[in-house]
């Protein structure tokens, strides 16, 4: 449905520099539900009080945009950056270009400029790491990738150095279909985690994460924070979706 207005959509998002985009049918999230619910009961997202915030939204795009169709998906890819280390330690590699939030945020406009050449009348919310959207269950939902033991979404083509940015939009288009690749058997990353952050496949908890310390809560007390002075890419640097192809 709408396949030409897809494809030309998708077309501008590569145009306008983002390394790929899909799409998914809107839906409820059923699954990850239940997956939120056990998270947040374990508390396992530290003192990030803001993701207890709009629960039943995170799951049903049309309590966000009403009468929600589509879920248009982009990555960012920024596999390319320099690390660097400075005498205040070491930058995980999102942290070294321009802000993230700023740049997708933008183009994402701009995309929505675009968009609305083919409808008109189309209702649009973007969002860029920012809730109450799920981005890698959209992403992984319209092809973009696979969620890693990491927690992380990972290309086949890029890993897992990507950003993701999402628009909701209330039209029909033409959806793609999740990859059917995993991690397989690998482990690398939960046994590279300097912290034990990884407690199991797919599940992190932030109170021994790295990032939550120097990213989002800001003040390390008395943790190690293993020399990085932003974020962390230990799970990601052993990765071998992530190794120089």
């Amino acid at each position: 449905m709408n396949l030409e207005q897809t494809l030309s959509i998708k077309k501008h998002a590569l145009d306008l520099g983002f390394f790929a985009c899909g799409v998914a049918k809107a839906e409820v999230l059923n699954d990850d539900k239940i997956h939120y619910e056990n998270y947040l009961q374990r508390g396992d997202y530290g003192e990030m009080d803001y993701l207890t915030n709009y629960f039943d939204k995170r799951f049903n795009p049309a309590l966000v945009l009403e009468n929600t169709k589509s879920v248009i998906v982009v990555l960012w890819d920024y596999s390319n950056y320099e690390s660097k280390e400075t005498s205040e330690g070491k930058f995980a590699k999102y942290a070294c270009g321009e802000d993230y939030h700023v740049v997708i945020k933008s183009k994402l406009l701009q995309l929505e400029d675009e968009i609305r050449n083919y409808f008109p009348q189309a209702n649009m919310r973007s969002f860029v790491d920012a809730s109450p959207v799920l981005e890698k269950t959209w992403a992984a939902k319209a092809g973009l990738g696979f969620r890693g033991k990491n927690t992380l979404l990972i290309n086949p083509t890029i890993g897992s150095y990507c950003n993701i940015g999402v628009i909701l939009i209330d039209q029909e288009l033409t959806y793609d279909t999740p990859l059917e690749t995993t991690c397989g058997t690998c482990s690398r990353c939960l046994q590279s985690c300097p912290t034990g952050a990884l407690e199991h496949p797919y599940q992190l908890n932030a109170r021994k994460c790295i990032s939550y310390y120097n990213a989002e809560k800001k003040r390390a007390e008395t943790f190690d924070l293993q020399g990085w002075a932003k974020g962390c890419d230990e799970c990601q640097l052993c990765c071998s979706y992530n190794k120089p192809k």
